[in-house]
């Protein structure tokens, strides 16, 4: 059961709202778009971050506590000149968006307000974070980021307190 200042949720409800609350589809200022690949899961299975994925990490805050990180699989040479501060800045942008929807359509659902902070980059952080992981409840889901006529995975694991 979660339980926060205001409101005491069972745990089957959470798990329903948070995955009713996932974006099917969303464009990307079309330059891009995610596309749904899986539905939203609580696991207990923790996957750190892979040599091909670029990371980021997300910090929640209010009646929910803990972490958004996110994955998104792509081979190293595809970030070779230029492509490296387009993918990047996509992939920050997309999260910012997918994220933010994501947590609306939570609040609408449950009445639960969350903020999320400014995506970090930062490896130190997102090791600390995954050594914890453990320590939290875990839920997974995933996209295809589509994008230059290319499908990138992307995944998502989102820590609660």
């Amino acid at each position: 059961m979660l339980d926060t200042n205001k409101v005491s949720i069972k745990n089957s409800e959470l798990n329903g709202q948070l995955a009713s609350s996932v974006p099917q589809e969303i464009n990307i200022y079309n330059q891009a778009y995610l596309i749904a690949n899986t539905p939203l899961i609580k696991t207990e299975v923790f996957h750190p971050k892979t040599a091909r994925e670029i990371a980021l990490s997300f910090e929640l805050e209010g009646e929910l506590n803990g972490h958004i990180l996110c994955y998104l699989d792509i081979e190293p040479e595809e970030l070779s000149g230029g492509n490296f501060h387009f993918f990047q800045s996509l992939y920050i942008e997309s999260m910012n968006i997918v994220l933010g929807k994501f947590l609306t359509n939570f609040e609408r659902s449950s009445g639960l307000l969350t903020t999320i902070n400014f995506p970090n980059i930062q490896t130190d952080q997102l090791k600390n974070i995954e050594s914890q992981a453990a320590n939290y409840n875990k839920f997974s889901w995933s996209y295809k980021l589509v994008s230059k006529f290319q499908e990138y995975d992307c995944r998502i694991n989102l820590l609660l307190k």
